[in-house]
């Protein structure tokens, strides 16, 4: 019998290579493996809650007597508008978590430390 291989979901994989990323990024910050390790499941709740759960789906009946080309371009349209607008908030929400991922690594080191301690 074949023996089956489970691969982690997209979600669990996206994550190892943020966090592998993050270990690379910052692994000259000063106490940098151990004050991750302390923040880790932070910054991964912080991911989770900031991208897995992000997505965008339309619903919407176009009222009036249109033809099908006017219908479609209007549709059209509006996807590349709201493609354009989730673009940005992805963007946006980058930019902010890598913040975030910041703040977190300060706050654990000044914990450690003490905030006169740099």
């Amino acid at each position: 019998m074949a023996e089956i291989i489970a691969f982690p979901k997209s979600n669990e994989r996206d994550w190892r290579e943020l966090e592998t990323m993050l270990r690379e990024t910052y692994k000259d910050l000063p106490d940098s493996p151990a004050i991750f390790e302390e923040c880790l499941p932070r910054i991964r709740a912080l991911w989770t809650e900031i991208f897995v759960s992000f997505s965008v789906s339309l619903s919407y009946k176009i009222p009036g007597p249109l033809s099908e080309q006017q219908n479609i371009a209007i549709k059209e349209a509006i996807t590349l508008g709201v493609n354009l607008v989730a673009e940005r908030l992805q963007s946006e929400r980058r930019t902010l978590f890598a913040k975030l991922v910041l703040a977190e690594y300060k706050e654990a080191y000044y914990s450690k430390h003490g905030h006169d301690a740099v």
